[in-house]
């Protein structure tokens, strides 16, 4: 028998985070956030050598990818998935707004979901696009391999997740101000995936062809406290099943002070940063049609012998070595030719 895997977050208080921050998703900075990830998306999507035409999408923003479709997805049905029903009434009504002003004609499903509980037949689907919302869910891989199964060979996930560097200021600020006023550290932000361990899980749950990268951006605030608000505002504030229930004042007013000393914005001391980290990912169902990796010791030729081709064909002038002395870069000409000028000179003053 199988042992449950613990669970991480309390999923009631993620969907009341979510409708909290469902009457802000319009404003500018709300909006730009979520946007960049989808029009990234969006963007990789169109250099996508394949067409897609029965897609879900996870998460915020699904009225910003249907503006942006690339030109290799044209849409017969789009699944419009969120845990949120707030969140979700409010994309239903966007994605209907946008899809009349362009003009498009294809089925809009509204689909309020557990992502663990994929509801998708198998092999339904050939796009699933997740814009921050998988790192909510407690067993990952589970709702990897549901998704998996509801792609049609050949068809693809792809989404963004926030990373472990995400809001890391506000992690050390609080670490700071909690260790020393209470002598102990508590966990004030939700655990967050690195790269590489969503690399591993992906490759885990047998997506073929896996690509996982990493970007990050900062944003500007005014003082610590606005950046807290930021945070419930987009719904991503702490989840978690076991922390702790109240948080001492002292601290937080300790730990935006802290965060107003160490993390100002380099170019106006008014104002602070966060870092955000979005990992980016694609993966596809197995297809025979999908490029395969060549058998190991199939490879013609050394790499070790094509360097040394390389290097007995360069001209000995091509070759130079170049060393480099604090910022003064100095080749092995230069200093021939320094030599011999400092040769020179010292002939000549003998002669005289």
């Amino acid at each position: 028998m199988k042992k449950k895997l613990p669970k991480f977050f309390d999923r009631i208080k993620v969907m009341h985070n979510k409708d909290y921050a469902a009457s802000f998703r319009q404003q500018p900075s709300q909006k730009y956030l979520y946007d960049y990830t989808v029009n990234n998306l969006c963007d990789h999507l169109g250099y996508v050598r394949k067409n897609f035409h029965n897609a879900a999408f996870i998460g915020y923003n699904p009225e910003t990818f249907v503006q942006n479709l690339p030109p290799n997805v044209t849409l017969e049905n789009l699944m419009v998935c969120d845990y949120s029903i707030k969140n979700l009434e409010i994309s239903l009504d966007l994605v209907e707004k946008y899809k009349k002003e362009k003009g498009l004609n294809f089925g809009v499903h509204p689909i309020c979901l557990e992502e663990e509980i994929w509801p998708m037949k198998p092999e339904s689907l050939d796009l699933v696009v997740s814009s921050l919302s998988l790192h909510w869910t407690n067993d990952v891989s589970v709702a990897l391999v549901r998704i998996l199964d509801s792609l049609v060979p050949d068809g693809a996930l792809i989404g963004t997740i926030f990373g472990e560097e995400t809001v890391q200021e506000l992690r050390i600020a609080f670490t700071l101000a909690e260790n020393e006023r209470s002598g102990g550290v508590s966990q004030h932000a939700s655990p967050m995936f690195s790269n590489v361990d969503w690399g591993n899980m992906f490759t885990r749950c047998q997506y073929n062809l896996p690509t996982i990268y990493s970007d990050k951006i900062q944003l500007n605030f005014n003082n610590p406290f606005e950046l807290m608000q930021f945070i419930q505002e987009i719904g991503e504030n702490n989840s978690l099943l076991e922390n702790r229930k109240e948080v001492i004042r002292d601290v937080v007013f300790a730990a935006a002070a802290i965060y107003q000393n160490l993390f100002k914005h380099p170019k106006n001391e008014n104002q602070v940063f966060s870092t955000f980290e979005f990992i980016s990912f694609l993966g596809w169902k197995y297809h025979e049609s999908q490029q395969k990796p060549k058998k190991r010791g199939s490879a013609e030729f050394s790499l070790k012998d094509l360097q040394k081709e390389i290097e007995d064909s360069l001209e000995p002038s091509a070759a130079k070595i170049t060393s480099t002395i604090g910022a003064i870069e100095v080749s092995d000409s230069d200093s021939e030719d320094a030599k011999k000028k400092t040769d020179n000179e010292g002939d000549k003053k003998e002669n005289k």
